[in-house]
């Protein structure tokens, strides 16, 4: 299934986020329960569990603004469809499928200069790009 997402590519090349940008998880972990009283139950992700991820990808030329916002209306359908990219972990780069939690983010704008924050879930995550096609 991977092979036919959409891939966070222009030119064939992986759009890479600002490395110092990517944030992982969120600073209070997964809410594991939330009866509305008091503070929610928290933990961290369990291994396999989707985790939540965000970083900034800059768009520094008009074509690259204009691939952007092809990519997300025609690609990912406005953020519905899941999307493969390449994101740097501690482990090192890793190729992973992803989801969007919520809408992107524009940090800034200009006409020749787009900086956009990617919040997202990371569904799996490979070594290679040939796992995450196989």
């Amino acid at each position: 299934m991977a092979d036919v997402l959409p891939q966070l590519r222009r030119n064939g090349q992986w759009i890479l986020p600002q490395v110092d940008s990517i944030q992982i998880g969120h600073r209070w972990g997964v809410t594991t329960a939330d009866a509305g009283l008091g503070v929610p139950l928290q933990r961290k992700p369990l291994q396999g569990e989707p985790f939540p991820l965000s970083f900034v990808v800059h768009f520094d030329t008009p074509e690259a603004v204009h691939w952007w916002h092809y990519w997300h209306m025609a690609q990912t359908k406005f953020a519905q469809r899941r999307f493969a990219a390449r994101l740097l972990f501690p482990n090192g780069w890793r190729y992973c499928v992803c989801q969007f939690t919520q809408a992107p983010e524009q940090v800034e704008n200009r006409s020749y200069w787009l900086v956009m924050r990617l919040s997202v879930e990371v569904l799996a995550d490979f070594a290679t790009e040939e796992e995450l096609h196989g």
